[in-house]
């Protein structure tokens, strides 16, 4: 089925049809889609009956389905929203490689947004890994950490402005995955990917969350990783 030649209300519909709500009240607008993905948890059986058929959904789908394959093991379904309980166990060098990937994508966006003070603030940090026990938890920003959310979230909420795409769509409901922009824009990457001098700049951020890890920058400590303890 092509969802692209469909009207919205016929999309959200199929959207409605796919998650399994048999309920007799229609999806009459784009804000009843909510946390749309958590209708497929634990394991994600049938989300591609929602994604395929959108002009990007195979790419879509591949990356969902990496976000299933990281959350599905231990998820009770007594959370609202994703995370990942039983990480894969990784070496230090591989998180560390990932965080440096990051930074340098963040500088790359910072570049491309025309701040040449917060690259060159990047440029200096260096990531550092430490260990923890239990899931990630919120953080509260530094001033570094809200610049690069800022330049980030801007850049793409103008990306957004040009696809015409039902695609778009899931905007909400990607970002209501965890409540993160990084994690969102990762997600709906191949819809702006053609429009980007950036290569999928949220791909180290995304890999490291699916690893368990939580990111923050900090001005005296550079990109600081928390990832789980391994026993």
């Amino acid at each position: 089925m092509d969802l692209e030649a469909l009207s919205e209300e016929q999309v959200l519909a199929h959207w409605k049809r796919a998650a399994g709500d048999t309920s007799a009240e229609p999806w009459g607008c784009a804000e009843a889609l909510g946390a749309y993905f958590q209708w497929f948890r634990p394991d994600g059986f049938g989300v591609e009956r929602a994604l395929l058929g959108l002009a990007q959904g195979p790419e879509l789908l591949e990356r969902v389905r990496r976000l299933f394959r990281a959350t599905a093991p231990g998820d009770d379904l007594r959370g609202a929203y994703f995370s990942v309980r039983q990480p894969e166990r990784v070496t230090e060098d591989v998180l560390l490689v990932a965080a440096q990937d990051h930074i340098n994508r963040m500088i790359d966006v910072a570049r491309t947004q025309d701040d040449p003070q917060l690259a060159a603030t990047l440029a200096r940090s260096r990531p550092t890994i430490r260990r923890r026990s239990s899931l990630a938890t919120a953080e509260s920003p530094s001033d570094l950490d809200l610049q690069v959310y800022e330049r980030a979230v801007d850049w793409v909420a103008e990306l957004a402005s040009v696809p015409r795409t039902h695609a778009l769509l899931l905007r909400e409901p990607a970002y209501l995955i965890a409540c993160d922009p990084h994690l969102r824009d990762w997600l709906l990457w191949p819809v702006f990917a053609s429009l980007s001098p950036v290569d999928d700049p949220f791909e180290p951020y995304a890999a490291l969350w699916l690893l368990g890890c939580s990111l923050r920058f900090e001005a005296d400590a550079g990109l600081v990783v928390e990832a789980p303890t391994q026993p």
